[in-house]
């Protein structure tokens, strides 16, 4: 069996689950690099068994099969069901491949079993399991950074090698590359990918060190993954306790980012700031701008984002009505367009006003929900956010004990950002005072 009849058997496998391939989630159950991955990719397209649609940014392609190749899959699979059908593992166990083909579960998964004990021909049930609990925990988080990556945005590339001269005023060591070697948008992606992971554990160091590298790349940086680098690397500064710098900066970049969708994003970040410094009214302004900006059909993501930072907006002026209303708006886009940790995060929010409205379950059962969700990304500040939401509830429902033990959970993620962790802890306080009294 060739390696190519390996990854045409995932293909055609996960094209019947879903509509869309991950490529870095193909190749990793196959255990192979991306490049790797490629080749074999275009000796398919060659020999006409699939066609690819995919765009040269980003893991998520339109992959789809050809009469050629859909008759060649199915007789893989005939293959793998009648000569394969049972493979013996050292220490005696067994794996029949001929019930998993027939009765799937995750097909990456598949994909990774049926590589190791067919192709690769091997006898050790730990190297399966290494690998596909590899992909398995990289597929966790990666279900949280797609939803942020894959933002589409429809422009051409652009350089902004004027701003980046000027990097050493983000106040980060960059980690250059060597000139020589080719950066391809694979390393790119890995590397946000990384970032964005490290951010969220609560590793600024490492974060800032990556933007910075990627940032110092601007040869192979079109306009979205320089957009997005820069909002991840203010994000870090902001943790750092450098609001006011950070606003500085968009402020700077702003004038000479030109596309709508791009400048939008950097006020919405401008607007999540200066809503923390208490600048209230223009930070609503920000917002409504991006609003007016930002479809729904289009620009789901970034829509879904201003929404939940807009109803948070309102909910600090004491306007639960708006702020509800935001955050149902942004859920009902969230489970439209299938975004599980967008759906956590409007989740989180409604959870709170429903809790002060008396709706005790429904809020509850909205942050079990959102708990769900967040542990499969792991995504350990969004599950300390749903404990100090739980605690918030447990105050509602007059059980402090209960309400002391979340509060104490939340904090055992250190929030970097002082001033989210000081808002805390004043609501926390002044909701118990309000049940004292």
């Amino acid at each position: 069996m060739k390696r190519e009849d390996v990854v045409l058997f995932g293909i055609g496998s996960i094209l019947q689950d879903r509509d869309l391939i991950d490529r870095d989630l193909l190749g990793n159950s196959l255990g192979i690099s991306a490049r790797s991955l490629s080749n074999i990719l275009s000796k398919l397209v060659k020999n006409d068994m699939i066609r690819s649609t995919g765009s040269e940014y980003g893991s998520l392609s339109s992959i789809q099969l050809t009469k050629n190749g859909e008759k060649e899959f199915l007789a893989i699979k005939e293959d793998l069901i009648k000569k394969r059908s049972k493979n013996v593992f050292d220490e005696g166990v067994t794996i029949d491949i001929s019930k998993m083909i027939v009765s799937p579960g995750d097909p990456y998964d598949i994909i990774g079993i049926v590589d190791n004990v067919v192709f690769r021909k091997t006898s050790s049930i730990e190297k399966v399991i290494e690998r596909i609990t590899s992909h398995i925990r990289d597929r966790k988080f990666s279900r949280y950074f797609e939803e942020i990556i894959g933002t589409t945005f429809h422009t051409s590339t652009f350089e902004l090698e004027h701003v980046l001269k000027r990097s050493s005023i983000y106040g980060i060591p960059s980690i250059r590359r060597n000139r020589d070697k080719e950066v391809s948008a694979e390393d790119i992606r890995s590397m946000i990918f990384d970032a964005e992971r490290a951010r969220r554990e609560g590793d600024i160091e490492k974060a800032k060190g990556i933007y910075g590298s990627v940032l110092s790349n601007v040869v192979v940086l079109d306009m979205n993954v320089w957009v997005l680098c820069f909002t991840g690397l203010i994000q870090c500064l902001v943790y750092e306790n450098k609001e006011v710098r950070s606003v500085e900066l968009l402020d700077e970049v702003m004038e000479v980012v030109e596309t709508p969708v791009h400048k939008s994003l950097l006020r919405k970040l401008k607007a999540d700031i200066i809503q923390d410094l208490g600048r209230m009214d223009e930070a609503s302004r920000l917002y409504h701008s991006c609003l007016a900006v930002l479809s729904e059909r289009e620009n789901p993501i970034l829509r879904i984002t201003v929404l939940n930072n807009l109803g948070v907006l309102y909910l600090r002026k004491d306007d639960r009505r708006s702020a509800t209303a935001l955050w149902k708006d942004a859920l009902r886009i969230a489970r439209k367009e299938n975004l599980p940790w967008m759906i956590s995060i409007a989740s989180i929010n409604l959870a709170d006003v429903y809790s002060m409205n008396g709706r005790i379950e429904t809020a509850v059962r909205s942050l079990r929900n959102a708990r769900k969700i967040l542990e499969q990304c792991g995504d350990m500040e969004g599950l300390s956010a749903v404990d100090f939401n739980m605690a918030l509830v447990q105050i509602a429902k007059g059980n402090e004990k209960m309400a002391y033990r979340y509060f104490e959970r939340s904090k055992s993620f250190g929030l970097l950002y002082l001033r989210k962790s000081e808002e805390r802890e004043r609501v926390f306080k002044e909701r118990i005072r309000n049940i004292e009294k």
